[in-house]
């Protein structure tokens, strides 16, 4: 929120002025009109780059719905303020409030069918920092060659597009990156296996608060082809170096066990990376370590504040960490 403010503020302050100025009339109805669409424009200059970047969809009717949308907002402020004003008498507050309903209910009707309109949104539109940061530079480099006119603006928005193709080049070598994630999802048990395109996710999949968390991840860590299943018991899976058997799993040279309300008993002593620990059996966890020997012991969102207490108390001498209290673990190889 603040940071949108200030870049809409700042958005009017610099942007405001040239576009006015490039259609101005002296028409006084015509000049309000197109004073409150720059205003809506500049504004939108300002910040349509954070708001890809936070909520990954851009509103294209925008500039047009705030003609309308604008001066019922400011017409509803002021109504509340002489609303409050009026409270000494109940009959013209009423009044008031009735009106402040209307205005209301008329706003909620516009923004809502605009929304309804064909192409209305564009979404999903998932950017990196550095890419925020790049659309920022090429709106200023626009900028300077439409109001100075000179040539070094020219180079310098040839400069930024040529830093944005390095740019889409650094991203394309990233296909190859292998990551482990375990979310940290109050109450439930969800982690992320994904090499290059390719992801898989596993855990408490068919929760509604899952579901609610994961309906963007697949564009979040920029996959193209993502599978879901629930926690693996006896099953195996092999898809792009990412294998999973009987609740052991391997990405790349990342190797670690899934464990939750079954041990896996092995013949023999096996060495892993992590294992990743589900639900309130603490118990179960000192059975398998006798066969699964991890490096660090990684206690999921799934495990409440007591289990995380009396394991940690447990193993003082390994590495335990907890999602619920350190936020999601998350590690990654190229």
């Amino acid at each position: 929120g603040f940071q949108l403010s200030y870049f809409a503020v700042l958005g009017i302050v610099i942007f405001y002025k040239p576009l006015y100025l490039m259609a101005a009339r002296g028409f006084w109805w015509t000049d309000k009109i197109w004073s409150l669409l720059v205003v809506t424009v500049a504004a939108l200059i300002g910040t349509f780059p954070l708001t890809l970047y936070y909520f990954h969809r851009f509103p294209v009717y925008a500039p047009f719905t705030n003609l309308l949308v604008i001066p019922i907002v400011t017409l509803f402020i002021y109504t509340g303020l002489v609303f409050f004003m009026l409270q000494p008498f109940p009959w013209a507050a009423g009044l008031l409030a009735q009106i402040m309903k209307g205005l209301s209910g008329g706003l909620f009707f516009i923004t809502k069918k605009s929304l309804m309109m064909p192409a209305a949104v564009i979404s999903p539109v998932w950017l990196h920092k550095g890419e925020v940061l790049l659309l920022y530079l090429i709106v200023l480099a626009i900028v300077l060659i439409v109001t100075t006119r000179k040539p070094v603006s020219v180079i310098f928005f040839q400069a930024v597009l040529l830093s944005g193709v390095i740019l889409m080049l650094i991203k394309g070598t990233e296909t190859y990156r292998k990551r482990l994630i375990v979310l940290n999802i109050p109450g439930s048990s969800v982690c992320v296996f994904s090499s290059g395109k390719t992801g898989v996710i596993r855990g408490d999949t068919d929760k509604k608060n899952v579901t609610w968390y994961l309906k963007d991840i697949k564009g979040t860590l920029g996959l193209e082809k993502l599978v879901t299943s629930k926690v693996p018991g006896k099953d195996s899976m092999d898809l792009k170096e990412i294998y999973f058997y009987k609740g052991f799993f391997k990405i790349g040279s990342v190797t670690g066990f899934l464990l939750r309300d079954t041990v896996c008993a092995c013949r023999k002593e096996v060495k892993v990376n992590y294992l990743i620990f589900s639900g309130r059996k603490w118990w179960l966890l000192e059975k398998q370590l006798l066969s699964v020997r991890p490096r660090r012991i990684i206690l999921d969102s799934s495990v409440p504040a007591q289990a995380i207490k009396k394991i940690r108390q447990m193993y003082a001498d390994r590495f335990v960490y907890s999602v619920h209290e350190q936020g999601p673990f998350y590690i990654e190889e190229r």
